[in-house]
This record gives structure tokens, C-alpha cells and sequence, in this order.
């Protein structure tokens, strides 16, 4: 005897509705959403210094924040030949195309700089997507890992060594 599962368009949408909301609001800038636009937060963090930078990152990000950023990453890279990032993804982290655009052409121009990329969160989706991610980033010399929120003073002791 075949069991087979029935259930109503309304629960299928309604379950659908839920596993994109949790992507949508997954903080990597991959994945795109314009709604409910809140303040950009990205800052240094304190113990950033010499070759290793981390940023915080939550909110949504415009072009222009965006274009701040490589800025700062631009002079860090002057003084620098090759850094170390780590960026902290809490909450919600929102981003249009072009942002998404803009950040891959500058990382894919400066793989050759990035030494170290440590992201710290508590999202499940980011953990899988850097294990899928870090073994292509090996191939082109970066060093990449992800920590859990808890797991942040490892994330910079890994970042700096």
C-alpha cells in the first residue's frame, strides 16, 4: 500500500512563503531583497588593524554604502599587498543587484589580495554556502571559514594568525 501525502495549495504556499522569507533574510549578499529598507550598519570593528579588517554588516546597503566600503578596502589594499577579512552578518542584511553586482566584480578583481575571509553568524544557509564556497576559494588562495556568532574571538585569532 502507497501513502501519498496530500496537502492544500494554501499550506504548500504558505510553507514556501516561510523557506523564502528565511533565505531572503539569510545576511550574505547573494541573495537579494528590497523590502522593508532599514539603516545600513557596516563598521569597523575594533580589533581590526595592520593587514586584517572586520566589518560588521546588517541593514539594507545601497550603491553608495557600498561604493564607501570598497573605498576603504581600496586604501587598505595600498598599504597592504594582500588582507584579511572578517565580517560579522547579524540580523538582517538587505541588498539591491547592483550592490551584489558591484561587490563581485571587486572580489573577483581582488582575489589575489584577500589572504584570509572569516564570516561570523548564526545562519545555517551561510555555514552550508562556505562549505561549498571554501574549497573553490582554496583553489585561488583564499583561506575561508565560518565561525557561529558564540565562536567570534576563534574567528579573529584564526583571521590574524
Amino acid at each position: 500500500m502507497t501513502h501519498v501525502a496530500c496537502f492544500k495549495p494554501q499550506w504548500i504556499n504558505l510553507q514556501c512563503k516561510r523557506i523564502v522569507d528565511k533565505i531572503c533574510l539569510h545576511p550574505i549578499s547573494i541573495l537579494y531583497a528590497t523590502a522593508n529598507e532599514k539603516k545600513p550598519v557596516i563598521k569597523i570593528l575594533p580589533k581590526s588593524e595592520g593587514a586584517t579588517i572586520g566589518i560588521q554588516v546588517g541593514g539594507k546597503i545601497d550603491k553608495a554604502e557600498e561604493d564607501k566600503w570598497i573605498a576603504i578596502f581600496d586604501k587598505l589594499l595600498e598599504e597592504h599587498r594582500t588582507i584579511n577579512v572578517l565580517v560579522l552578518l547579524n540580523g538582517e542584511i538587505k541588498v539591491g543587484l547592483d550592490v551584489v553586482y558591484e561587490d563581485l566584480m571587486w572580489t573577483l578583481h581582488h582575489m589575489s589580495n584577500i589572504n584570509k575571509l572569516g564570516f561570523v553568524s548564526s545562519s545555517r544557509v551561510l555555514k552550508w554556502l562556505v562549505a561549498i564556497d571554501s574549497p573553490f576559494a582554496k583553489l585561488v588562495g583564499i583561506d575561508e571559514k565560518y565561525f557561529t556568532s558564540d565562536e567570534l574571538q576563534n574567528a579573529w585569532d584564526w583571521v590574524k594568525k
